[in-house]
């Protein structure tokens, strides 16, 4: 059989290693849009409107 070589074993592992964190990536922005409007909402009703305040 053909087998990889070590700098192809580098070149596809990081290949892989990336795809895999851009996934992840997406995953968690996506649970942190729909946690987020959650938590907007939850202290827009516990403190009131953000644009009363000088921040």
């Amino acid at each position: 059989m053909n087998e990889l070589t070590l700098t192809e074993q580098f070149l596809y592992g990081g290949m892989v290693i990336m795809i895999a964190a851009a996934v992840l990536a997406l995953i968690i922005t996506i649970i942190f849009l729909l946690t987020g409007h959650s938590l907007k909402k939850k202290l827009k009703n516990d403190y009131g409107e953000p644009w009363r305040y000088n921040l």
